[in-house]
Order: C-alpha cells, then sequence, then structure tokens
C-alpha cells in the first residue's frame, strides 16, 4: 500500500496554483520567479515548503501593516514579490 501526504512534497505549476487558490498564470507571474524550481525528467516541481514560506513571508508583512507599520515600503501584494 502507498501513502500519499496531501498535499505533497512537490506540486506541479497547476497544482501549487491550486493550492494557493490562484490562477496558474498569476502563479506563473508572481509566485513561480520566487521558488525553486525542481525538474524531474520533462517536468519542473515546486517544494511546497517554499511555496508556505512564501506566504508566511507576505503574511508576515501583512501584519507589520495592520500593526500600524504602513509605509510604503512595507506593503506588498502577491503581485509585487518576485524574489524571495
Amino acid at each position: 500500500m502507498s501513502y500519499q501526504s496531501y498535499p505533497p512534497k512537490m506540486m506541479s505549476a497547476t497544482s501549487a496554483a491550486r493550492y494557493l487558490d490562484i490562477s496558474e498564470l498569476h502563479f506563473r507571474n508572481a509566485v513561480r520567479p520566487a521558488l525553486r524550481a525542481i525538474r524531474i525528467g520533462r517536468s519542473v516541481r515546486f517544494y511546497r515548503e517554499d511555496i508556505d514560506a512564501y506566504v508566511e513571508k507576505l503574511s508576515q508583512r501583512e501584519t507589520n501593516v495592520e500593526q500600524g507599520e504602513d509605509s510604503v515600503s512595507n506593503v506588498i501584494s502577491l503581485d509585487d514579490i518576485l524574489c524571495f
């Protein structure tokens, strides 16, 4: 019997976009450049831990804004991050 956890440790761009509940186009343009891409044969996969860390980084910045640190340099959106 094979055990597979969900979400899986590695995901395709389509699965990662679904995991983040965003379009695949948005994932490819805004999120993918910030992640390590792992080639397995002809397919490309992304580590779930990298995706989670990316979202956590966004979350921490949003928390700073909510706590009154809302200068323009601290405001960030998913569209703005291109480097992790």
